[in-house]
């Protein structure tokens, strides 16, 4: 009785303490906390609900699927925001709302599960419990009633992701939309439109300064709703959009013809006749022909980011394209020095584009899958030690190297000065040879230190980055299959036996205590990523760091987004 007495006395006053410090700081707190930990602090007491209300509540999830638990739970969140009175703390603090299927017919967890099962034969899924045809016919019937009051009694609601499902109907979408276009401070969307069956109309876009769309390779599928978004951009005010991604869904067969929508300019084809020139700061373009010219470059003056994946290069007569190497020449000639980069094609004007400035944040190279190892390990010797990395180690923050392949781009002997150099980074995202995993540094009795490169790339961070929080691996494919025809199982089973070393190398890792702050380590075996947090172990006459492993029986921490209502 007199330990309970002493452990709650603890607790109280461990409470009393935290509350006496000032809000900011009970914030910063908080925000070091995993969400489900966050979400129960708040509840324990109206002053905590209070200052966290704005962390926990910022986003909120709708997502309907036939899983009859899920399915009440997100029935009856929208029945609790539609019914609230006016001043709710979702009214007052959500700022961002995810949406995915509109539809309670979706058989969602069963593909997720038949997903995981294929990755991993040992995944056992758990028992669903799938609603009946009653009880999806009744939450149909509370979607209709609910859901456009539920939107719109998030009052200041600043931003929404929207991926449109399959099983949607045109009936729901039109309620979001509907609901979308009252909300006054609504200004950021991010819509993947595979599946959206209605157009978007000009109201509701016109007032965006973000804006984000996914659009399917058919140009004909949603041409209403982007002939709007192309008027919208025309008829912004100056300055009011600023972050502008266009994503095209990969074409299942080679074009014949060029096809106009699929290019920058088609976005742009109506700021002529306004004169009006757009100020971005962000632009991504996916799969998407993209050329700087006169009547592309005005936009982009002030952009200070650029996200270029699979550009589509001028193969076909009359397309809008520039190859990727002229597009760096030509940002190099317009002197648009950017501070973040991400691409997935490296030719050697991007290396020299990078050459002739400082200043660069972040960097995210996909690396593309040369021809040969040779070409490959040029290219990578040109980033590392030609001075590429060198005119951006004072500023860069985020590192992410992306390699195809088991080559110089993974971290080694070869390029580790240089990932020292870089004492800013607060996220460090490289691959690991699996040659360079072969025995841990716990276990070698002789051999080199790179037999343990993830041991070496810990010790490392840890000793010449002082304020990387974020350390994450990804396997890259064995070189074998640089030539071959890439199998789905050849390549499952060698990211498994990456994934299974690369566990053993960080279990086994062991760092001394003048390392006095590790990072969070991330596997990601490109399925799931895993994270890690160090952890201090204390003996008797000595202590050291290590990352301690979930046993097999209870499962495994990763890495997912903490929805509410989901």
């Amino acid at each position: 009785m007199v330990d309970q007495f002493h452990q709650e006395n603890q607790a109280y006053g461990s409470i009393t303490n935290l509350l006496s410090l000032p809000i900011e700081l009970i914030q910063n707190v908080a925000c070091m906390a995993a969400e489900g930990d966050r979400r129960h602090l708040r509840l324990v007491c109206k002053h905590l609900g209070h200052i966290l209300e704005s962390q926990v509540l910022h986003t909120i999830y709708v997502k309907f699927h036939n899983e009859g638990p899920s399915l009440k739970r997100n029935i009856s969140m929208i029945r609790l925001l539609a019914t609230a009175p006016a001043s709710t703390p979702f009214s007052r603090s959500t700022r961002c709302l995810v949406l995915g299927s509109l539809s309670p017919r979706l058989n969602y967890l069963l593909w997720v599960y038949r997903t995981k099962m294929l990755r991993d034969d040992s995944y056992n899924p758990p028992a669903l419990s799938i609603a009946e045809d009653g009880m999806m016919a009744s939450a149909e019937d509370k979607i209709r009633k609910y859901l456009f009051k539920a939107i719109v009694s998030l009052s200041n609601l600043q931003s929404v992701r929207w991926t449109t499902a399959k099983s949607d109907e045109a009936w729901c979408q039109t309620i979001v939309i509907d609901a979308l276009n009252s909300l006054p401070a609504f200004r950021d969307l991010t819509i993947d439109m595979d599946y959206l069956q209605v157009d978007l109309p000009l109201s509701l876009l016109q007032n965006l300064s973000r804006i984000s769309i996914s659009t399917p390779s058919s140009a004909e599928v949603n041409s209403a709703s982007l002939h709007n978004f192309a008027q919208a951009i025309a008829l912004s005010s100056p300055g009011q959009i600023t972050n502008v991604e266009l994503v095209r869904q990969h074409y299942y067969s080679s074009p014949t013809t060029a096809d106009p929508s699929a290019s920058l300019h088609h976005y742009l084809r109506f700021c002529a006749d306004q004169g009006s020139f757009l100020q971005l700061r962000h632009l991504r373009i996916k799969n998407l022909s993209f050329r700087l010219d006169e009547i592309t470059s005005p936009h982009l003056i002030h952009l200070t980011s650029l996200d270029l994946s699979n550009i589509q290069e001028p193969a076909l007569e009359n397309s809008f394209g520039s190859t990727v190497s002229e597009i760096w020449i030509e940002l190099a000639r317009l002197k648009i020095h950017l501070e973040e980069i991400s691409v997935s094609a490296i030719p050697i004007s991007f290396l020299d584009y990078l050459k002739h400035y400082p200043g660069l944040k972040l960097l995210a190279l996909k690396v593309p899958a040369f021809n040969s190892r040779e070409q490959s390990e040029q290219y990578a010797s040109l980033f590392f030690r030609d001075g590429t990395l060198d005119q951006h180690v004072e500023t860069l923050e985020d590192l992410t190297i992306d390699a195809s392949f088991e080559d110089y781009w993974c971290f080694g002997e070869h390029n580790i000065s240089s990932i020292s150099s870089c004492r800013r980074l607060k996220h460090l995202s490289m691959a690991i040879s699996t040659e360079d995993l072969r025995v841990p540094a716990a276990a070698q009795q002789s051999g080199s230190v790179w037999d343990d490169a993830l041991g070496v790339l810990i010790s490392t961070v840890a000793s010449h980055l002082p304020d990387l929080a974020h350390l994450s691996i990804t396997p890259a494919h064995p070189e074998r299959f640089r030539s071959s025809y890439l199998s789905g199982n050849s390549v499952s089973n060698h990211f498994v036996f990456a994934r299974e070393k690369l566990v053993e190398h960080l279990e086994a890792y062991h760092a001394p205590t003048p390392l006095f702050k590790l990072p969070i380590v991330t596997i990601d075996d490109r399925g799931d990523p895993k994270a890690f947090e160090p952890e201090l172990e204390c003996r008797d006459d000595f202590s050291f760091w290590r990352y301690p492993i979930p046993s097999e029986n209870h499962g495994l921490d990763w890495i997912r987004e903490t929805r509410i209502g989901a």
